[in-house]
């Protein structure tokens, strides 16, 4: 009897991460500036602001959000910087705003600097990784995002 009542719990926790993991994937990000912030002889800290759409009539908790930036040079994914934030709360239905340090090797920031102004258009990927606190425990769901820069 037991082990058909553990069952069932670990069933409805699947059930219910599953039903939180598509809340998830409605939810809509833009970044709204990037401003200077520190800077550092060997790395810079930028201060990027996203906003964050959450259509879900659920608030979403974010234990932490972090993610690392590239810009594609000829099909080679060259490597910028790191952002990290912790402890976001997406309010239901309605957009949240948060400002996530970005830090930068200076050596990444003037290349990507100097392509932008040679070619005029660049191509930034964002790898990164959401942690969602379920209970005692943290899942991390992966997301990966190109933005064109023209």
């Amino acid at each position: 009897m037991r082990h058909k009542a553990l069952v069932l719990v670990v069933i409805s926790l699947l059930v219910g991460l599953m039903g939180y993991i598509y809340l998830l994937t409605r939810l809509r990000t833009n970044v709204v500036s990037v401003s200077p912030g520190a800077l550092g002889l060997h790395n810079s800290i930028v201060r990027v602001k996203i906003r964050i759409e959450n259509p879900n009539p659920v608030g979403v908790s974010m234990e932490r959000m972090e993610f690392n930036l590239y810009y594609d040079n000829d099909g080679t994914l060259v490597y910028i910087g790191h952002g990290e934030k912790e402890n976001i709360f997406l309010v239901p239905e309605s957009n949240t705003t948060i400002i996530v340090p970005l830090i930068v090797s200076n050596k990444g920031l003037i290349k990507t600097i100097a392509k932008i102004i040679m070619e005029r258009n660049a191509e930034f990927i964002v790898k990164g990784k959401v942690y969602i606190g379920i209970g005692p425990i943290a899942i991390g769901i992966p997301f990966e995002e190109t933005i064109k820069y023209k």
